[in-house]
């Protein structure tokens, strides 16, 4: 194969069960097409490519991997198609086989893409005004309970096919040291896909939250905690706590209250540019906000954690042939009846 032959980034990890057989067929479609497929460990550093820009990107994995990868891969602004290997799949526009009929479509210059609009999250402590560095809190055990599989997230800078993944504290499955979920960038934001969630934690007392956006007040809340999510999060912990679902192309911030203490305080959506700020007003010893299910945040009484669109976005290629609302019908069961006796 020659050197113009177009360049695909597979992110995938061969030891995972089932990815191994996928990763052969994904591989065989993509260069059936004339492409040459780079490998890339979901906790690993990018191969060096030599300045070539990858024509898309395909990550194998479940709803976590595609998380983290869609937070690493937003920067360089490239078509990511997600194949399922996991239990849901939600984010993942293809299975393997379907993957295969559209690698094709993948390759030229149009594929069906849906942008998702991407927030920011930065803790600002109420003494120094400053951002909190990332903090583990979180051991592996606790986390596979949270969520389906735990990639570690990795920064991209635009322009540059170099990710940087720092040490971390948490221990991958095989007790190795995992790579960093900070996902800071200079200034403190850390982007996020699917949501923002302050928690009260432990000892599970009410905490208070002051809501406001942007720079005009909003109504203050008692309870376990809020979502904060993107259209794309609204079908995740959003949905679970009774929370609006959004199609992910429109341009909105869901906010849902956990456990509120009031019969008034509803789920809102509102407008992308509104740049909600929450004042934690009271807190526990283990309140903490959790950044799409996989980066913690320790928080105290008088931090504020401000969120806002992002300038970057994930371009999740989808399979022509389904759209969302299938999706959403035939995974998460929407709007399922009783099973009714047969007369």
């Amino acid at each position: 194969m020659t050197g113009d032959a177009p360049c695909v980034l597979v992110v995938a990890d061969p030891d995972r069960k089932g990815v191994k057989e996928i990763l052969a067929s994904v591989e065989s479609a993509l260069a059936s097409h004339g492409a040459r497929t780079i490998r890339c460990h979901p906790d690993r550093d990018l191969p060096a490519l030599d300045g070539e820009r990858p024509a898309a990107a395909v990550v194998l994995g479940g709803d976590g991997t595609i998380l983290a990868q869609a937070r690493r891969l937003a920067p360089l602004d490239l078509a990511v198609a997600g194949v399922n290997v996991g239990r849901l799949g939600f984010l993942a526009g293809f299975d393997a086989d379907g993957l295969a009929a559209a690698a094709g479509r993948l390759l030229g210059e149009a594929p069906s893409v849906i942008e998702r609009m991407m927030l920011e999250v930065k803790v600002e402590h109420a003494a120094a005004g400053e951002p909190e560095a990332a903090k583990d809190r979180i051991t592996g055990e606790e986390l596979a309970a949270m969520v389906e599989d735990r990639p570690d997230d990795e920064t991209g800078t635009r322009g540059r096919f170099v990710l940087r993944s720092g040490p971390g504290r948490n221990r991958s499955r095989k007790g190795s040291p995992a790579p960093s979920t900070t996902g800071d960038s200079e200034d403190g934001w850390t982007l996020l896909l699917n949501d923002g969630v302050i928690t009260a934690g432990e000892p599970f007392r009410m905490i208070e939250l002051q809501v406001d956006f942007g720079d005009r007040p909003g109504p203050s809340l008692s309870g376990d905690g809020i979502i904060v999510s993107t259209p794309t999060g609204s079908t995740a912990y959003n949905a679970s706590a009774g929370g609006p679902i959004v199609h992910p192309g429109c341009e909105a911030i869901v906010i849902t209250p956990l456990a509120v203490h009031s019969l008034a305080f509803r789920p809102v959506v509102a407008r992308a540019d509104e740049a909600p700020a929450i004042r934690v007003v009271r807190a526990n010893a283990g309140t903490t906000l959790v950044i799409d299910g996989q980066i913690t945040r320790q928080l105290s009484a008088g931090d504020t954690v401000r969120f806002r669109r992002s300038r970057h976005r994930v371009r999740l290629v989808h399979d022509e042939d389904t759209d969302f609302w299938q999706t959403v019908v035939h995974k998460m069961r929407w709007a399922t009846g009783p099973t009714y006796r047969d007369r």
